[in-house]
């Protein structure tokens, strides 16, 4: 597709703009967590983390340690989902933790403890999460991706975050300011509050942030990710490369099989090892769909929690998955971009890699009654 007239398009029917800034891919645990930390351990001004899971395991309390050490020399504020937290703390990793660690009741009061950190709890209104996972360090540096904290992104499963500078910095700043007052107290009060008065302005643009990037949230009513997802896969005419753990879309997945009926290369990669059994028993249908239409299906050996798109050289990238959760209910932020350098990087780095990594399905698989069941109940989720 035209690239031009894609972002055209996404500025007309999203109601979200393009912003300059830089774009790095850091890919697995090694590449992402070491930056954090360095970064945490420098921060001179505030360190804002707005996360879906902040395990209690040894990943997510020496984090956590790390955060309320720096609270008595800079601001350190944590919006992280009240749910997803417990859930993922009662979740056992795969690899062992080490011996002398002793692991609190609830990262929550630990956080708190001996600290002048402070934390805003996301209340799950109607069964909603906050499922962002971005981290922002002095208003210039900021992360988000995949990866929550805790040991199954830092050590153990194949998983995705963007380094990002220059003003987008900034945009991403505002937003946690109004997520952070939203989740106060005072509510909607304080969101307003927010709204009305004025915000730091975005850093200045320095000569690496050439990229045009933009937003591509889920919020309330306003669904812009997925409107740019399905638009995508409907204007596609050369590739289109996706890498999703939790593919359970039925538009997303009719969408990726009309473009390979008009000629497309079609490409999915899937975990091999889902950490969500029926996400696992599900995917294998999914397969099945995909492989019966003529789209490449990939398996990675292990649990990839990537979620990335890429389709003619548009690069999407952030928290979202391909699921109803994603596209329509939850909090979500993603970034998108016709960038040539960040989509050729995307391409070279993460997608032509996980090809030759992965199996390629040559025939189908055997699925029982269980496996369809999980499919008819996930695609409802």
């Amino acid at each position: 597709m035209n690239l031009l007239d894609w972002e055209h398009w996404l500025d007309q029917y999203t109601g979200t703009r393009q912003e300059k800034g830089s774009l790095k891919l850091l890919i697995d645990g090694d590449d992402f967590f070491p930056r954090l930390e360095e970064a945490i351990a420098q921060a001179t001004n505030s360190i804002h983390t707005d996360v879906y899971i902040f395990d209690r395991d040894d990943v997510g309390t020496g984090i956590a340690d790390q955060m309320k050490a720096r609270s008595a020399e800079v601001e350190v504020k944590v919006i992280l989902d009240r749910l997803g937290t417990i859930g993922g703390g009662f979740s056992p990793p795969s690899t062992p933790l080490p011996e002398s660690f002793v692991m609190p009741r609830s990262i929550l009061p630990y956080l708190r403890q001996s600290s002048y950190l402070t934390v805003h709890p996301w209340l799950n209104p109607w069964l909603s999460s906050d499922h962002q996972k971005i981290f922002l360090v002095d208003h210039y540096r900021a992360w988000l991706g995949g990866m929550n904290l805790g040991r199954e992104y830092r050590y153990e499963w194949h998983d995705l975050m963007l380094e990002v500078g220059g003003p987008m910095v900034g945009t991403l700043e505002r937003n946690f300011d109004k997520a952070w007052a939203h989740e106060g107290p005072l509510g909607d009060l304080a969101y307003t509050a927010t709204l009305l008065r004025e915000q730091v302005p975005p850093p200045p643009p320095g000569p690496e942030d050439t990229a045009r990037m933009r937003l591509l949230p889920t919020r309330t009513l306003w669904k812009p990710y997925e409107a740019a997802v399905l638009a995508s896969l409907r204007k596609a005419r050369s590739y289109v490369y996706v890498e999703h753990s939790y593919l359970f879309d039925k538009r997303v997945l009719a969408g990726l099989v009309q473009a390979r009926r008009r000629g497309v290369d079609v490409r999915v990669v899937l975990p091999r090892i889902n950490d969500f059994k029926a996400g696992g028993r599900g995917n294998l249908v999914t397969a099945n769909y995909l492989f019966q239409h003529g789209v490449r299906v990939y398996f990675y050996p292990g649990m990839t929690h990537v979620k990335a798109l890429l389709v003619d050289d548009w690069a999407c990238v952030g928290s979202a998955n391909l699921n109803h959760m994603s596209m329509r209910l939850c909090q979500e932020q993603n970034i998108g971009t016709s960038d040539p350098q960040s989509s050729a990087e995307l391409k070279n780095r993460l997608f032509k890699v996980d090809f030759e990594r992965s199996y390629e399905l040559d025939q189908y698989i055997s699925v029982d009654w269980v496996d369809f069941l999980s499919d008819m109940i996930l695609e409802g989720l």
